[in-house]
């Protein structure tokens, strides 16, 4: 039976920007809770301890704080729950987690995950990986069809999800669409609960239907689930909306080239990649078009500079690609480093998100330590917990930031551009310090949409 999901009984992940729920780094919540530990080993028959610290934020008490504790089926915990406790202001505290192993532990692992739930009974969860790398994909199998067809009322994408874990799974599973086909589907299915028994299935249907207000054409749908602050995707499903007669058309689509080109302003130099000039800021579109176009590194010339501008924030790009690589080069209008990430803490500070997608999701981003750049990436299998996940060149100035990428097709699990078209790239900047954040889609010559706020990126990404 299908669910609505509300943000008041489904607990946010404590880092849910990540979770493209909405951009909050821990530091901008009014109580935050998180392990010390991004990873615990144990083997069987042994101890392991852990600590939990939860941090107050404000200049007032808080009261009234609870905290509940979940463990895989071989792993018991103590404590199982911390009774109620005050916070006073800017107070934090620390709890130490003791767990103990059983006969046999599974090789593909579990997690540790604990719940915190305030006076009104919101609630948070924190989790850290037992024996298993962390920010991999859930270890879950999501079983969907190939196509689906909206010819009439009785429509659904059904779909079936598999526990891997011998460790029950509760968390949120939605439908991934591209904005023009939002209104197939009900906004309040677009989100629902995910509860998965210890090495059970589940089947989940997404009702679609189109009243008229979506145009004939060919569309996608990904399923995204969240659980344990860590994510898992399905191959993309076609969903196909015919005409009245049946018959299926491409949907019309603005182009880039069709808008007014946008002012940039002087600016320092940059280098493009395997550009081999160096290009100012205020050069012209001829200009960049022709080094897109004519470099040795044959780059496709997507779009130059899409600008979207809100009270707060403005942000402008240029984009391209070869065979081997993305390329993209984005201005922002403050300086990137004025809320720097603490050591190697991806919770806190500026941050730069990129999802692309189809044929899969990846998401991956860029963010800065106070000694510099420090990329990271997530639901991609790689040897350790942060690599690099692309070649980012930030250049900050006195009220300005740029930032130069490199994405290598393989790291988005692709051996060339993507056949289906049109591909994807979210682009999400927030300076997690109470400020806007912006966001747009680029597919392949064509605007998806421009958003003002983390909350609309959320939607982008995920949501109705």
């Amino acid at each position: 039976m299908n669910e609505r999901v509300h943000h008041d009984d489904f607990p946010l992940p404590s880092r849910y920007w990540r979770s493209s729920l909405g951009p909050a780094g821990l530091s901008s919540q009014p109580v935050f809770h998180c392990f010390g530990d991004k990873l615990i080993s144990i083997e069987n028959k042994s101890q392991s301890t852990t600590t939990l610290t939860v941090t107050n934020n404000t200049n007032r008490m808080i009261s009234g704080l609870t905290v509940t504790v979940e463990c895989p089926d071989n792993i018991t915990v103590k404590p199982k729950k911390i009774e109620p406790f005050n916070l006073e202001p800017d107070e934090s505290l620390d709890f130490e987690i003791q767990l103990t192993a059983n006969d046999s532990i599974p090789d593909v692992g579990g997690f540790i995950s604990v719940i915190l739930t305030d006076s009104i009974g919101q609630r948070k969860i924190a989790a850290v990986a037992v024996n298993r790398k962390p920010d991999l994909p859930l270890p879950v199998e999501i079983e969907t069809p190939d196509s689906v067809t909206v010819d009439g009322e009785n429509v659904a994408l059904d779909i079936n999800v598999i526990n891997k874990l011998e460790q029950k799974i509760e968390g949120m599973i939605e439908l991934i669409m591209p904005f023009e086909s939002w209104r197939l589907i009900d906004r309040n299915f677009v989100r629902q609960k995910l509860i998965l028994e210890s090495k059970g299935e589940s089947k989940i249907s997404f009702p679609l239907k189109n009243s008229g207000a979506v145009k004939p054409g060919s569309y996608f749908g990904v399923i995204k689930i969240h659980a344990f602050e860590e994510q898992a995707y399905s191959k993309s499903c076609s969903i196909i909306v015919p005409d009245r007669s049946g018959i299926l058309k491409p949907s019309n689509r603005k182009s880039v080239f069709g808008m007014t080109d946008f002012q940039i302003p002087d600016g320092p130099k940059t280098l493009f990649p395997k550009v081999e000039s160096e290009l100012k800021i205020s050069d012209s579109i001829e200009t960049w078009r022709k080094l897109l176009r004519e470099s040795e590194a044959e780059l496709k010339f997507i779009d130059r500079n899409f600008n979207f501008s809100s009270e707060r924030l403005a942000l402008k790009i240029c984009l391209g690609y070869d065979n081997s690589s993305i390329y993209f080069m984005t201005e922002l209008p403050w300086k990137f480093r004025q809320n720097p990430y603490r050591k190697r803490n991806i919770r806190l500070g500026d941050c730069l998100q990129i999802v692309f997608y189809p044929p899969r999701v990846v998401e991956l981003g860029c963010a800065l330590t106070s000694d510099g750049v420090y990329p990271w990436t997530w639901n991609v299998v790689l040897d350790s917990p942060y690599p690099p996940a692309a070649n980012f060149d930030i250049e900050i100035h006195d009220n300005r930031t740029l930032i130069e990428a490199i994405i290598p097709w393989s790291l988005l699990r692709l051996e060339k551009p993507p056949d289906i078209l049109p591909w994807n790239l979210v682009i999400h900047v927030s300076n997690n310090n109470n400020e806007w954040t912006g966001a747009w889609v680029l597919s392949d010559g064509t605007v998806g949409r421009k958003t003002k706020d983390g909350h609309e990126f959320g939607l982008l990404v995920g949501d109705g």
